[in-house]
């Protein structure tokens, strides 16, 4: 069985949310001296800001920084169908400078605006993170912080996207690169422990799937959603 992982595929047709909170301290909060990482964790509710561009509200919503929401009616679907998955709210800020203008004009992008009058948004939480199968994972170690024990790691052999110049188009062009065979993640069956969405310890930025979720968003044409093939589950 194979592991996926959700990601944005940054589909201008959609609208776009940037993330504006909520965080906690963690240790006293700060940063850590030695390396700068944030002693924060996320806490909800999940709070955006919508951007401009769209009015189109995709079945996934892309925040940024580990963070995830979907319309409701996706919402109560995966819950119902897989483990692994709880809602959390969702709130909605408009800063002074995204007041509506006082008149549209040919320069004027479309953006969602306050009071939402949308499809209601919940935050998907997933707190399952799974350890790597070391022997079998092509994933190694970079750096570790002596003073707040923060690792940093790498993978190779995962599938992902390559951005190179196309001097014809004079434009930057996407690529797929396939996942190399019989390297990537790989987890353990045993310690999914029924759930189909999680995170892996490793690498917790990213929410991972396996083929049945993959298979039921795509056989439903939710939006707003890609997937890249990351590894297996032995």
């Amino acid at each position: 069985m194979r592991i996926w992982r959700l990601a944005d595929p940054f589909d201008h047709r959609f609208a776009e949310a940037s993330l504006r909170g909520a965080w906690a301290p963690v240790n006293g909060g700060g940063v850590c001296p030695a390396c700068s990482s944030a002693r924060t964790k996320r806490v909800e509710p999940l709070i955006i800001e919508w951007e401009a561009g769209s009015v189109f509200i995709g079945d996934f919503i892309w925040p940024g920084l580990n963070s995830l929401a979907v319309t409701e009616a996706v919402m109560f679907k995966l819950q119902e169908h897989f483990g692994g998955i709880r809602s959390g709210p969702v709130q909605m800020i408009e800063e002074p400078k995204a007041t509506k203008p006082r008149r549209n004009t040919s320069l004027t992008k479309p953006r969602i605006r306050l009071p939402y009058e949308g499809p209601k948004l919940h935050e998907v939480w997933v707190d399952s993170f799974i350890p790597l199968d070391n022997h079998r994972s092509t994933a190694h170690l970079v750096r570790e912080c002596q003073v707040c024990g923060t690792r940093s790691y790498e993978i190779t052999g995962t599938e992902d996207e390559e951005r190179i110049w196309n001097p014809i188009m004079k434009d930057l062009v996407t690529t797929r690169v396939p996942r190399t065979n019989g390297q990537g993640l790989f987890v353990n069956n045993a310690h999914l422990n029924g759930k189909d969405v999680f995170r892996v310890a490793e690498f917790p930025a990213w929410i991972m799937c396996i083929d049945p979720v993959k298979e039921f968003i795509q056989n439903r044409q939710f939006t707003n959603i890609t997937f890249f093939e990351m590894g297996e589950v032995t």
